[in-house]
């Protein structure tokens, strides 16, 4: 799981923060801290596509 990258967006994606290494919220998952048990380790600043769209070119952008 260390080789892979969750991105997710609301309270049923919390098994997957809590489970993968590298697991991302988009920035709306912050409506809903308050119910999670598991964050994801970071949190993009854009909402929805958007905010898969800034964690792809992040990504996109360490290849060699």
């Amino acid at each position: 799981l260390d080789q892979w990258v969750y991105v997710g967006d609301s309270t049923n994606d919390q098994v997957m923060f809590e489970n993968f290494t590298h697991s991302v919220g988009v920035a709306n998952i912050k409506r809903f801290e308050n119910e999670l048990k598991h964050l994801p380790k970071y949190i993009a600043s854009r909402e929805r596509g958007a905010g898969f769209s800034e964690v792809a070119s992040a990504l996109l952008s360490l290849q060699i």
